[in-house]
Protein backbone atom coordinates (compact mmCIF):
# COMPACT_ATOMS: atom_id res chain seq x y z
CA UNK A 1 0.00 0.00 0.00
CA UNK A 2 1.27 3.50 -0.83
CA UNK A 3 0.09 6.50 1.22
CA UNK A 4 0.76 10.07 0.08
CA UNK A 5 0.86 12.98 2.53
CA UNK A 6 1.92 16.61 2.13
CA UNK A 7 5.23 16.03 3.92
CA UNK A 8 5.95 12.33 3.28
CA UNK A 9 5.16 9.13 1.39
CA UNK A 10 4.72 5.76 3.13
CA UNK A 11 5.10 2.41 1.39
CA UNK A 12 3.70 -0.43 3.48
CA UNK A 13 4.03 -4.19 3.09
CA UNK A 14 2.37 -6.60 5.56
CA UNK A 15 5.25 -9.07 5.18
CA UNK A 16 7.69 -7.60 7.70
CA UNK A 17 11.40 -8.45 7.47
CA UNK A 18 12.37 -11.69 5.75
CA UNK A 19 13.04 -14.47 8.29
CA UNK A 20 16.75 -14.78 8.88
CA UNK A 21 17.61 -11.07 8.64
CA UNK A 22 18.28 -9.27 11.91
CA UNK A 23 17.43 -5.56 12.16
CA UNK A 24 21.14 -4.63 12.38
CA UNK A 25 21.78 -6.55 9.12
CA UNK A 26 19.03 -4.73 7.22
CA UNK A 27 20.34 -3.31 3.95
CA UNK A 28 23.59 -5.27 4.27
CA UNK A 29 22.34 -8.85 3.90
CA UNK A 30 19.95 -10.25 1.31
CA UNK A 31 17.74 -13.29 1.72
CA UNK A 32 15.07 -14.10 -0.84
CA UNK A 33 11.52 -14.41 0.50
CA UNK A 34 10.72 -16.77 -2.37
CA UNK A 35 13.88 -18.38 -3.85
CA UNK A 36 11.90 -20.03 -6.66
CA UNK A 37 10.51 -16.71 -7.96
CA UNK A 38 13.82 -14.94 -7.41
CA UNK A 39 15.63 -17.62 -9.44
CA UNK A 40 13.04 -17.44 -12.22
CA UNK A 41 13.30 -13.64 -12.48
CA UNK A 42 17.10 -13.82 -12.37
CA UNK A 43 17.25 -16.37 -15.22
CA UNK A 44 14.82 -14.22 -17.24
CA UNK A 45 17.13 -11.21 -16.73
CA UNK A 46 14.34 -9.31 -14.95
CA UNK A 47 16.47 -8.61 -11.87
CA UNK A 48 19.12 -5.88 -12.01
CA UNK A 49 21.29 -6.60 -8.98
CA UNK A 50 20.20 -8.97 -6.26
CA UNK A 51 20.34 -7.49 -2.77
CA UNK A 52 21.25 -3.96 -3.85
CA UNK A 53 17.86 -2.17 -3.62
CA UNK A 54 18.19 -0.60 -0.16
CA UNK A 55 21.70 0.71 -0.88
CA UNK A 56 20.66 2.08 -4.28
CA UNK A 57 17.59 3.71 -2.71
CA UNK A 58 19.77 5.45 -0.12
CA UNK A 59 22.24 6.56 -2.83
CA UNK A 60 19.47 7.96 -5.05
CA UNK A 61 17.94 9.92 -2.17
CA UNK A 62 21.36 11.34 -1.24
CA UNK A 63 22.09 12.26 -4.87
CA UNK A 64 18.74 14.06 -5.06
CA UNK A 65 19.60 16.04 -1.93
CA UNK A 66 16.79 14.39 0.03
CA UNK A 67 16.71 12.84 3.48
CA UNK A 68 17.50 9.15 3.74
CA UNK A 69 14.34 7.01 3.85
CA UNK A 70 13.22 5.71 7.24
CA UNK A 71 12.55 1.98 7.67
CA UNK A 72 10.26 0.35 10.24
CA UNK A 73 9.42 -3.33 10.45
CA UNK A 74 7.22 -3.73 13.51
CA UNK A 75 4.45 -5.92 12.08
CA UNK A 76 4.26 -4.20 8.72
CA UNK A 77 7.38 -3.32 6.74
CA UNK A 78 7.20 0.44 6.15
CA UNK A 79 9.44 2.86 4.26
CA UNK A 80 8.92 6.60 4.81
CA UNK A 81 10.21 9.13 2.30
CA UNK A 82 10.17 12.69 3.63
CA UNK A 83 9.75 15.64 1.30
CA UNK A 84 12.42 18.24 0.97
CA UNK A 85 11.73 21.40 2.94
CA UNK A 86 13.93 23.58 0.76
CA UNK A 87 11.66 23.63 -2.31
CA UNK A 88 9.11 21.65 -4.24
CA UNK A 89 10.56 18.47 -5.67
CA UNK A 90 9.03 18.83 -9.09
CA UNK A 91 8.16 21.68 -11.40
CA UNK A 92 5.35 21.18 -13.89
CA UNK A 93 6.20 21.18 -17.56
CA UNK A 94 3.65 20.66 -20.31
CA UNK A 95 2.99 16.95 -20.38
CA UNK A 96 4.84 16.06 -17.16
CA UNK A 97 7.29 17.17 -14.52
CA UNK A 98 11.01 17.66 -14.10
CA UNK A 99 12.84 17.13 -10.82
CA UNK A 100 15.60 19.17 -9.20
CA UNK A 101 18.12 16.72 -10.67
CA UNK A 102 16.61 17.20 -14.15
CA UNK A 103 17.00 20.96 -13.71
CA UNK A 104 20.62 20.57 -12.62
CA UNK A 105 21.31 18.37 -15.66
CA UNK A 106 19.69 20.95 -17.96
CA UNK A 107 21.77 23.75 -16.45
CA UNK A 108 24.98 21.73 -16.78
CA UNK A 109 24.16 20.92 -20.42
CA UNK A 110 23.52 24.61 -21.06
CA UNK A 111 26.91 25.44 -19.53
CA UNK A 112 28.66 22.74 -21.58
CA UNK A 113 29.67 20.73 -18.51
CA UNK A 114 27.52 17.72 -19.48
CA UNK A 115 27.58 16.35 -22.97
CA UNK A 116 27.07 12.59 -22.38
CA UNK A 117 25.57 10.20 -19.83
CA UNK A 118 28.91 9.42 -18.09
CA UNK A 119 29.23 13.16 -17.36
CA UNK A 120 25.87 13.04 -15.55
CA UNK A 121 27.00 10.04 -13.51
CA UNK A 122 30.31 11.67 -12.56
CA UNK A 123 29.16 15.23 -11.84
CA UNK A 124 25.96 14.34 -9.98
CA UNK A 125 27.21 11.05 -8.52
CA UNK A 126 24.33 9.07 -10.01
CA UNK A 127 24.17 5.43 -11.01
CA UNK A 128 24.04 4.44 -14.67
CA UNK A 129 20.30 3.67 -14.50
CA UNK A 130 19.45 6.87 -12.62
CA UNK A 131 21.42 9.04 -15.06
CA UNK A 132 19.75 7.25 -17.99
CA UNK A 133 16.27 7.76 -16.46
CA UNK A 134 16.79 11.51 -15.89
CA UNK A 135 18.16 12.03 -19.40
CA UNK A 136 15.25 10.05 -20.88
CA UNK A 137 12.78 12.22 -18.95
CA UNK A 138 14.38 15.41 -20.31
CA UNK A 139 14.35 14.02 -23.85
CA UNK A 140 10.71 12.93 -23.46
CA UNK A 141 9.78 16.44 -22.26
CA UNK A 142 11.64 17.80 -25.32
CA UNK A 143 13.92 19.92 -23.13
CA UNK A 144 17.11 18.26 -24.44
CA UNK A 145 18.05 16.05 -27.36
CA UNK A 146 20.98 13.90 -28.35
CA UNK A 147 22.76 15.08 -31.52
CA UNK A 148 25.22 13.03 -33.51
CA UNK A 149 26.37 9.44 -33.58
CA UNK A 150 25.93 7.24 -30.47
CA UNK A 151 29.68 7.18 -29.68
CA UNK A 152 30.59 10.75 -30.58
CA UNK A 153 27.35 12.73 -30.14
CA UNK A 154 26.26 14.92 -27.25
CA UNK A 155 23.22 16.24 -25.40
CA UNK A 156 22.10 19.78 -26.17
CA UNK A 157 19.27 21.99 -24.93
CA UNK A 158 16.35 22.40 -27.29
CA UNK A 159 14.70 25.79 -27.80
CA UNK A 160 11.94 24.59 -25.47
CA UNK A 161 14.61 23.73 -22.87
CA UNK A 162 16.25 27.15 -23.22
CA UNK A 163 12.88 28.89 -22.85
CA UNK A 164 12.01 26.74 -19.85
CA UNK A 165 15.26 27.58 -18.02
CA UNK A 166 14.84 31.27 -18.91
CA UNK A 167 11.27 31.26 -17.54
CA UNK A 168 12.49 29.78 -14.25
CA UNK A 169 15.18 32.43 -13.99
CA UNK A 170 12.57 35.17 -14.48
CA UNK A 171 10.33 33.64 -11.79
CA UNK A 172 13.22 33.37 -9.35
CA UNK A 173 12.94 29.54 -9.21
CA UNK A 174 16.28 29.12 -10.93
CA UNK A 175 19.37 28.61 -8.81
Amino acid sequence: MVEFYDDRVHILNPGGLVKGILPEEFGLTSISRNPFLQGLFHRANLVERIGSGIGRMRDEMKAAGLLEPEFNWNGFFRITFKRSEKRDLEIAVAGGTVSDIDLRISELIKNGEIVRRPDVERLLQLSYSSAQRHLANLVERELILFEGAPKTGKYVLTRKGEKFLASLKKKGDHR
